[in-house]
């Protein structure tokens, strides 16, 4: 990103109150040294990934990858597994879980390029 589209971004989008708040976490949980300032959502977004990436899953992770693979969305992953994955892995899953759903959606065009909802007009 251009200096200035940067500089935009941060007086336009800046961290949020949440964000801030999750830093300080880190930094009681010794995964952060420091709140950043003047930074903007989508950087602290890039590095609470980053700090974080290497966390357990909370159970309501967990709970939401099962979902997902009881819709059909995700492979297999028995429990153990559960339980041994990382927070980059649970991001990556959820990515491939948006993605199957959205080559399975049942919208398709007709062929005047009307969307509809596999009904034949």
């Amino acid at each position: 990103i251009g200096q200035d589209i940067l500089e935009e971004e941060r007086r336009t989008s800046p961290m949020t109150g949440p964000q801030k708040e999750l830093f300080a976490e880190l930094i009681r949980r010794g995964l952060a040294t420091e709140i950043p300032s003047d930074i903007s959502k989508q950087e602290a977004s890039k590095l609470i990934a980053e700090l974080t990436a290497n966390e357990p899953l909370a159970a309501q992770q967990i709970n939401i990858l099962k979902q997902k693979i009881q819709d059909g969305l995700l492979p297999y992953i028995p429990d153990g597994e559960l339980q041994n994955l990382t927070q980059k892995e649970f991001s990556k899953l959820l990515a491939e879980s948006k993605a199957r759903a959205a080559n399975r959606s049942p919208r398709r065009e007709d062929k005047s390029g009307i969307k509809n909802k596999g009904i034949d007009i």
